[in-house]
């Protein structure tokens, strides 16, 4: 810890400046020029960047060309209910910094990632290849603990087919790959560049020909994961390798956020409407349901916030457009740690500080106001006690009264995710951003002020705090004005939820007795 802490005073003690003598022509440089004409493609555009990125380029570029989205109908939504939903997100219709003019250059494209490709039809693959000249792919599925066949085809095969889509593309600018800066989480300070794999992603497709899905998922864990803790991180690591290995001729670069947080300015402070990665916690641990977080309090927190993470990904887009190809595929990483340390024990403090302040209405229980490191027995005795026997008797009751209670499942659920995430709690990462603070650096100053892609938080307790009520009322469903109601809430379940908590510890305390008298009796 102390030698990472070491290598971030160093860089933070470089004076931000721009690049002498690297600057493109007054012409080139302007974003808003760029961007002018430009068609873009979007994946993952119904997702949390992604939307947050439609909203951007509608509200940035008034002179863009056509946005083309990729969607999916659903079972209860056809596509057309779809597109018209992402038109009526919240991010356009509460914000209103997107008109109607610009709203109406969003254009559906029917398809979605699956074992043959993009599944779009072949008038809509003709209109991309003819027109797009952007293309930024956001879609993944960021779920940690699912077996490798599902990252396979939403990660790598889906990324195979927008690369041979590339390909194809006439007037192709820029193509922007969003993977995660744990792809190569296997090393504490992974540089800006791919790593090479000992196994690449057509070579484990082919092991799904004569073997099970849970047997390939065991064989490449066992010989080719290399210390990544999950199949999505080393998808991601596997993907960018093929990238590497068979796109060098096109202009793709790869952008890797690390965890993606709230907005620190656009489209508001605090914006978040994702229940994903941190948001989890916070989430769970203000509804009382999540106890603890399993964090060592000295452990780095690298998180970005969302606004940052799109703007960089815009000037990225503009670099490589500028560029052209280059031999070796440019990687740039979005981290937050160099300009903005944070740990997880001062984060976990401002939230506390957010739930106190206005605490959830809906909470099953009062929040715990533990924020400190607890030990792996302790865990353990939180899990069974304090939060799944507390599950059972709260929904023992609530069957009693008719209710349809769903505590255990919740608080399984919740046990589940944060088992997954434990590795990300514990361990301190530094990722160096060389090349996206230089990209900054060649921005002018009016760019620098509209595109802000440098992570710099004045106050974590204000940043936290509007995180949380954006959570709370977007995700959980709370209004903003019922504050008084929420802390009359939160006393009103305090005593029942003491009751269930002394009821949750009594066969423990039981147990332990007749041990303890046992002991006496025989010893």
């Amino acid at each position: 810890m102390t030698y990472l802490r070491n290598i971030m005073s160093l860089h933070m003690a470089r004076s931000f400046r721009p690049i002498v003598g690297y600057r493109y022509s007054s012409t080139k440089g302007d974003m808003r020029e760029f961007y002018k004409g430009k068609n873009m493609f979007i994946t993952g555009s119904t997702g949390f960047m992604g939307k947050v990125l439609l909203e951007k380029i509608l509200a940035s570029f008034p002179d863009v060309g056509h946005v083309y989205v990729l969607l999916r109908g659903k079972k209860d939504h056809s596509f057309s209910d779809r597109l018209q939903q992402l038109c009526n997100e919240p991010i356009f219709t509460k914000y209103k910094r997107v008109d109607d003019k610009n709203l109406s250059k969003i254009v559906g494209i029917e398809g979605h990632f699956g074992d043959h490709g993009l599944n779009i039809s072949e008038k809509d693959r003709n209109t991309l290849t003819e027109h797009v000249n952007i293309i930024f792919h956001v879609a993944a599925s960021v779920r940690l603990g699912e077996l490798l066949d599902i990252p396979m085809k939403s990660i790598f095969i889906g990324t195979k087919s927008m690369l041979s889509l590339a390909n194809d593309i006439r007037q192709l600018s820029s193509f922007v790959y969003v993977s995660t800066a744990y792809s190569n989480c296997n090393l504490l300070m992974p540089d800006e560049k791919v790593y090479d794999l000992k196994i690449d992603g057509d070579s484990i497709l082919s092991l799904y020909e004569h073997n099970t899905k849970e047997d390939v998922d065991k064989i490449v864990r066992a010989k080719y994961f290399d210390g990544r803790p999950n199949a999505y991180c080393f998808t991601k690591a596997l993907t960018e390798y093929y990238i590497q290995k068979y796109y060098r001729h096109l202009p793709v670069t790869i952008v890797r956020p690390s965890a993606v947080a709230a907005a620190l300015y656009e489209p508001e402070p605090g914006y978040c409407d994702s229940p994903g990665a941190l948001s989890f916690g916070i989430i769970y641990q203000g509804l009382g349901v999540c106890r603890y977080l399993p964090f060592k309090e000295a452990a780095l927190l690298d998180i970005v916030p969302v606004d940052i993470a799109i703007n960089s990904l815009l000037i990225v887009a503009r670099e490589v457009g500028l560029q052209g190809t280059v031999p070796i595929t440019k990687v740039y990483n979005l981290s937050s740690a160099w300009h903005w340390p944070l740990t997880h024990k001062q984060a976990t403090d401002c939230n506390l500080k957010a739930f106190i302040r206005s605490p959830p209405a809906t909470a099953l229980r009062p929040f715990s106001h533990r924020t400190t490191e607890i030990s792996q027995f302790e865990g353990k005795l939180i899990n069974y006690f304090s939060e799944m026997l507390f599950a059972i008797i709260a929904d023992t009751i609530g069957a009693i009264r008719g209710r349809d209670s769903r505590v255990v499942r919740l608080t399984r659920f919740t046990q589940s995710i944060r088992e997954q995430q434990t590795v990300f709690y514990k361990k301190s990462w530094v990722f160096p951003r060389k090349n996206m603070d230089d990209a900054v650096a060649r921005l002018s100053e009016t760019d620098r002020e509209l595109f802000p892609a440098i992570p710099i938080v004045k106050n974590n307790d204000e940043y936290f705090y509007r995180y949380w009520m954006s959570l709370r009322e977007m995700v959980i469903g709370e209004k903003p004005d019922n504050i008084d109601e929420a802390h009359r809430q939160q006393k009103s379940i305090r005593k029942p939820s003491r009751l269930a908590l002394r009821l949750a510890a009594l066969p423990f305390v039981t147990a332990t007795t007749f041990v303890m008298i046992v002991g006496l009796y025989y010893f």
